[in-house]
């Protein structure tokens, strides 16, 4: 998307090997193969050299991962000084523990999301500055009410329902619950590397 919207060159990871090889195949598809570059890698150890890049975005990545630390110091070691990383990203609500399952965890074993005072304490100690900071969570309740109501009538034939099984709904139904509970949060965060 980035490719075709900007024009620029992207590189995407994934720690999923499958991810990484449909990543490849869609771009193919799409005709981006020239603008585009995917590799199996870890978040926390990038395989590439310090400031190599001129923007980043991580999207529904942190909650997964449970050493922010490396994760926002590893984006921040591959940015140029004064560029830009975005992310879009569930965050903890101060209304009690997630309930699970939820699209990215079946049970808390694999899931981390912190607190927005926490993911702000975290971005400015990797050297970042917030230039934006907004709440989706209305968004996101409306999204998953939509997303719930048309695939209620008709299930498509290709969505995120291929990658995360039978019980897709259910997983939905519990992130649209979490919140409105405010257990759970979504954020768009905006932030440049400090020079």
């Amino acid at each position: 998307m980035l490719a075709a919207s900007f024009g620029c060159d992207a590189v995407g990871i994934d720690l999923t090997p499958e991810y990484v090889d449909v990543a490849r195949t869609l771009s193919e598809w799409v005709g981006l193969t020239e603008r585009t570059r995917f590799e199996v890698a870890d978040a926390t150890r990038l395989p590439f050299e310090d400031a190599t890049f001129h923007a980043a975005v991580t999207q529904h990545v942190g909650m997964n991962i449970a050493d922010k630390t490396r994760l926002y110091s590893e984006a921040a070691r591959v940015l140029q000084p004064g560029c830009m990383f975005g992310i879009y990203d569930v965050l903890q609500g101060g209304n009690g523990q997630i309930r699970y399952p939820v699209p990215w965890a079946r049970d808390p074993s694999i899931s981390f999301p912190i607190s927005a005072e926490a993911m702000r304490q975290h971005l400015t100690g990797a050297g970042f500055n917030i230039l934006n900071w907004r709440n989706c969570t209305a968004a996101g309740i409306q999204f998953i009410d939509q997303t719930l109501a048309k695939l209620r009538t008709k299930t498509p034939s290709l969505g995120l329902h291929l990658l995360l099984g039978d019980d897709f709904l259910d997983l939905l139904e519990n992130l649209g619950a979490n919140l409105r509970e405010g257990r759970a949060m979504l954020a768009e965060i905006i932030t440049v590397k400090r020079p």
